[in-house]
């Protein structure tokens, strides 16, 4: 029976570990941070109201972690309450920014008179119109949703518009010459290549929702992560702070992970997704 010789790793190709070692180098250097920014706060004797230890920080987190849910000290329903405001108001920014984005394509003549006014809108900021929504709204969750609907539709409505613009017009050519209706050549040829655009302006749309719903929250809100930043800051629960920005840190990052996960999954047949490898 004749033996199996392993294959020969070429002449001054790097090792097998060193991928592996690679890997190591982000979190050796952050542990190594941390450990720098400990020292200098405790050999520099720096109070806890300026700038927490981060074993202080991980103390306030974990005390929010391990108590009951429905402890108030418990970090889980404010961060269910600011996730479901912050998706529910991109949810429906994002319905109202693609419909928007399909009108304005479509009928050129509402493009050219209503754009100019969508931009004015926009340009506001938004929190010198939040306490307006409090009035219509009245305290509590609705207002904090409109405003981030408000604040995100506009990323989602100009990547689209940008989008369905793109299209190739010799692919529009053809698909009149096959006789597509206009309902069939958006469904089949201009909605599915305006995809990258409509993902980059949702993966904008989700940073602004989340800062929008802290906003709302820092002005109206009597739950949710932003308003625990306000209690905490108020009683100067420094390391408490601490912990809910890494806690927001956290939640944007894993949205932000399932946003590229699902986009990788509708556009695995665009090339720049393969080559970027998203």
């Amino acid at each position: 029976m004749a033996q199996v010789t392993p294959t020969a790793r070429p002449v001054g190709s790097p090792p097998r570990s060193a991928p592996r070692i690679g890997m190591l180098i982000g979190p050796v250097i952050f542990a190594l941070l941390l450990g720098v920014w400990e020292a200098v706060i405790r050999l520099l004797g720096v109070s806890e109201i300026l700038v927490p230890a981060p074993s202080s920080i991980a103390s306030a987190l974990w005390a929010g972690l391990v108590v009951s849910p429905r402890s108030p000290v418990a970090f889980y329903g404010p961060t269910l309450r600011t996730l479901s405001e912050a998706l529910g108001g991109l949810s429906i920014g994002a319905t109202v920014g693609l419909a928007l984005a399909v009108l304005l394509t479509r009928v050129r003549v509402i493009e050219r008179y209503a754009m100019p006014y969508i931009m004015a809108f926009q340009s506001l900021p938004k929190i010198a119109i939040a306490p307006l929504f409090i009035v219509w709204f009245g305290f509590g969750v609705t207002s904090i949703v409109v405003l981030v609907a408000t604040s995100t539709f506009f990323a989602i409505l100009v990547n689209a518009v940008e989008g369905f613009k793109s299209t190739d017009v010799d692919r529009l050519d053809l698909m009149r010459a096959i006789g597509a209706s206009p309902a069939q050549t958006f469904w089949t040829l201009i909605l599915p290549g305006a995809f990258p655009f409509i993902f980059s302006g949702l993966q904008i749309a989700l940073v602004i929702s989340i800062l929008s719903t802290i906003v709302g929250e820092f002005i109206n809100g009597r739950d949710g992560l932003g308003a625990r930043i306000l209690l905490s800051n108020n009683v100067l629960d420094i390391p408490d702070v601490f912990a809910v920005l890494i806690i927001l840190g956290t939640m944007a990052a894993g949205l932000d992970f399932l946003l590229r996960l699902i986009r990788r999954r509708v556009l695995f047949w665009s090339p720049g997704e393969r080559r970027l490898g998203l």
